[in-house]
């Protein structure tokens, strides 16, 4: 619902013309007017700012098989159901998530198969997988999942 200021202020001055009332009326409208105002633009505001967006990061380091290679996937809750809304990857073309238990949930080969993906509330990880090319040593993957 979109507004035109213009149209509002005629809106209100075509009201008190109308109005042929002593200026105590007058004020008492016009308080009602803009609370009424007020508070519609606040709901609007506060509509967009429910929604919960909760970021889960992961990365690997490919080092020496064995020794020093690393994956780390710091675990984030979602505290209600909710969607994939956003991925950002360097050095990978996909990725996995899984529970915090370790349990594997879904995995992605790209950014677009992730997006709109139902997460359900729970505590999960992130982890990226690294590309086949060896010059490519370390991978990030992160996700934002929103709750509505």
């Amino acid at each position: 619902m979109v507004f035109d200021i213009n149209e509002v202020l005629r809106l209100y001055h075509d009201t008190m013309i109308r109005l042929n009332k002593p200026l105590l009326r007058r004020k008492q409208v016009r308080r009602k007017f803009f609370f009424l105002v007020s508070m519609v633009v606040g709901c609007m505001m506060a509509s967009s700012v429910w929604a919960t967006n909760i970021v889960g990061t992961g990365s690997q380091l490919r080092g020496n098989p064995g020794r020093n290679a690393q994956l780390n996937g710091k675990v984030f809750n979602v505290p209600k159901n909710g969607a994939i809304s956003k991925v950002n990857m360097n050095g990978t073309d996909s990725f996995w998530i899984e529970r915090a238990d370790g349990r594997q949930v879904a995995t992605f080969g790209s950014m677009q198969q992730a997006i709109g993906y139902p997460l359900p509330a729970g505590s999960y990880r992130v982890l990226p997988n690294l590309r086949s090319n060896p010059k490519a040593p370390s991978s990030t993957v992160s996700i934002t999942v929103t709750c509505p």
